[in-house]
């Protein structure tokens, strides 16, 4: 499946705290599929996410946030958001990365290199809910109304 970045608001309200990042205001983002289908995301203040999960030396490549790129940032939130709460489909989640990380302007290689390590390195974490998030997070899905 194929999703597409729509819009955000309060995507720079976040603060760093030990090892994650935690939104401090209410983040909405709403991504499409390829059938037209909407998704918005609530990431309610409290919302923790580790970044990007790279080990250290591969940073250079896949960083664990991004000073001046928020839609990276997102994308990796919204993965972590899907994975702690299981909104969606393990497969799903892991497109919704690449769609994001390619709107984000990272080429279809490096989005599809980052979401191989991710199946390969991080499925086990699929609905385990390991920083206590999944209450900070919703999801409404909606066909948009046509004018």
């Amino acid at each position: 499946m194929h999703f597409y970045f729509v819009s955000m608001k309060n995507e720079k309200s976040w603060i760093p705290i030990g090892d994650t990042y935690q939104a401090t205001d209410d983040i909405f983002v709403t991504v499409r599929d390829e059938t037209g289908m909407h998704y918005e995301f609530h990431l309610l203040p409290g919302f923790r996410c580790d970044g990007c999960s790279a080990p250290w030396c591969f940073q250079w490549f896949a960083p664990k946030w991004h000073e001046t790129n928020d839609l990276y940032n997102i994308s990796v939130a919204l993965h972590d958001a899907c994975y702690a709460s299981g909104l969606l489909h393990r497969d799903h989640a892991d497109d919704l990365l690449r769609g994001l990380l390619r709107d984000a302007g990272f080429s279809r290689f490096k989005a599809s290199t980052i979401c191989w390590c991710v199946n390969e390195f991080a499925a086990s974490h699929y609905d385990k809910d390991e920083l206590d998030t999944g209450a900070f997070v919703k999801l409404r899905v909606y066909y948009p109304e046509k004018p």
